[in-house]
């Protein structure tokens, strides 16, 4: 089961953007392409869900949720 956790506590910024976000992303126990957009969310004062994929987990996911959120099937999305 991929580690999900919540970041922060919604606010009038979550308000404005139609919700809590949520990012998908591989964890390679450092930071990727998706730490820009974590930082970004903090700066901005918006509570976001990260989930993350295990190398063991993501092939599992790949075809069956993040090919139904991107055609692609890449993340982070």
């Amino acid at each position: 089961m991929p580690s999900s956790k919540q970041v922060g506590q919604e606010s009038a910024a979550n308000k404005k953007i139609g919700g809590v976000p949520t990012i998908h992303y591989f964890d390679f126990q450092s930071r990727g392409r998706g730490q820009v957009v974590r930082l970004l969310w903090e700066d901005a004062g918006i509570a976001y869900t990260d989930v993350r994929y295990s190398f063991d987990e993501y092939p599992q996911y790949k075809k069956s949720k993040i090919e139904d959120m991107n055609p692609t099937a890449t993340i982070p999305v």
